[in-house]
């Protein structure tokens, strides 16, 4: 879990969280109703102590409000409510005095009362879940958000709480259905998850063993996030899979897009792969790319490009002069094949408006050996000329039994979008 999904929301200091508390409770502490006779009234037994307390208070008096609001909620005899008075004052003066767990515990107190307006109830409630997660009592924030959050009254800060709360009881499944669904209601509102909350869900989904939810959330972080470090990982975790020639060739051109192309075994991986399907072209474009990158640096890299450029030179030539033969052979031929490789020729060579006509004519054809990769190659040729509809169009299309294809387009559909 990266450090950032530990707490990056929470405030670094518990002050501000209770001080927010008490502020709330502040009014109330020096309000004049109860001793004016308006609602509810302390106890004559009580009210000359609680008197006292609030006298204290009104001038400040910190260590003197705490004495005598402690003596009316130790009295014998109190009421419930000389109890509620006495905790608002206790928990105002208790944080003036920097004694935080103490003012939490008599906030707590007035909470629990009954006695406090409903109108502050979720305002209160809310502090103290905040509290609670700073001072790292989980569960108890955990539940006081829950709290809120079925109240109607939860804010961003507060589904952190809970959710961050559930992780760090290592209850990672719970707080991966919590996360997800928060996330999930943010985007039928038309919301966008913040990122934290998206690594904490992929994190959540990891520590669970749930390797289809963390490949999804990766998913929405590039979707919404579109950092070379998350496609990084998610075109890593990709590369891990069962894949042909052909689909390992579509992964390395979406690595291109994305500008994550950095290991020299990447650039000449496929380079070799570029020239066994067929295109020279997009092998010499591949290595140029990483010698302007600079990525062979080891001696034995540079000779092993210098050699393959070497040969590429001649081979490039007498690919694109046959290009006008292959050409008329396709427009003969029964199936489509033959326009899907002159498409691909194309595509290889930058020349995206004719790949585009080509791979179209063999689709309409048909009779292909490789339908699924037709349309992925289709729409890569596509987005590379501009049409962002045309391409998502087309890599909808991809309809295959094999969970790699289907994969590769929906990742290419993310590029796009």
């Amino acid at each position: 879990m990266s450090k950032s999904s530990k707490g990056s929301y929470m405030s670094k200091s518990l002050f501000p969280a209770v001080a927010a508390a008490v502020a709330l409770a502040a009014g109330m502490a020096g309000s004049t109703a109860v001793w004016a006779g308006e609602g509810p009234q302390v106890s004559k037994g009580a009210a000359k102590i609680l008197k006292a307390a609030n006298d204290a208070y009104q001038a400040k008096n910190w260590n003197e409000c705490v004495k005598k609001a402690q003596e009316g909620n130790d009295l014998a005899g109190r009421t419930a409510f000389d109890s509620y008075v006495a905790n608002q004052l206790l928990g105002t003066c208790y944080q003036r005095l920097g004694n935080n767990t103490e003012a939490v515990k008599a906030i707590e107190a007035q909470l629990e009362s009954g006695f406090m307006p409903a109108a502050q109830q979720a305002q209160f409630t809310k502090s103290l879940a905040v509290i609670h997660y700073q001072q790292k009592n989980y569960a108890k924030s955990v539940e006081l958000g829950n709290r809120v959050i079925k109240a109607g009254g939860a804010d961003a800060e507060i589904y952190t709480v809970v959710g961050q709360g559930l992780y760090l009881q290592n209850k990672h499944e719970e707080a991966a259905k919590f996360i997800a669904d928060y996330v999930k209601d943010q985007e039928s509102r038309g919301q966008q998850p913040k990122e934290q909350t998206l690594i904490l869900l992929r994190s959540a989904y990891e520590r669970g063993n749930n390797n289809t939810g963390s490949a999804d959330t990766l998913e929405k972080l590039v979707m919404y996030y579109p950092k070379k470090e998350y496609w990084n990982n998610l075109l890593y975790s990709v590369r891990k899979l069962k894949l042909t020639d052909r689909q390992t060739l579509q992964v390395y051109r979406l690595m291109v897009a994305t500008q994550t192309m950095q290991q020299p075994s990447d650039y000449a991986e496929m380079a070799e792969l570029a020239i066994s399907g067929g295109n020279p072209g997009e092998a010499k474009i591949v290595l140029d790319a990483g010698n302007a990158a600079n990525v062979f640096v080891e001696p034995r890299d540079k000779d092993r490009t210098a050699r393959m450029l070497t040969s590429l030179k001649d081979s490039t030539a007498k690919d694109q002069a046959s290009l006008p033969k292959l050409e008329a052979e396709a427009k003969t031929a029964k199936t489509g094949d033959l326009d899907v490789a002159l498409g691909n020729a194309y595509l290889s060579y930058g020349q995206n408006d004719k790949a585009v006509a080509a791979l179209n004519a063999g689709i309409t054809k048909g009779g292909l050996k490789n339908l699924a990769d037709a349309h992925l190659t289709l729409g890569i040729a596509q987005a590379r000329a501009g049409d962002k509809a045309g391409a998502l169009k087309s890599f909808k299309a991809v309809k295959t039994e094999d969970p790699a294809s289907t994969r590769i387009a929906k990742l290419w559909s993310l590029y796009v979008q």
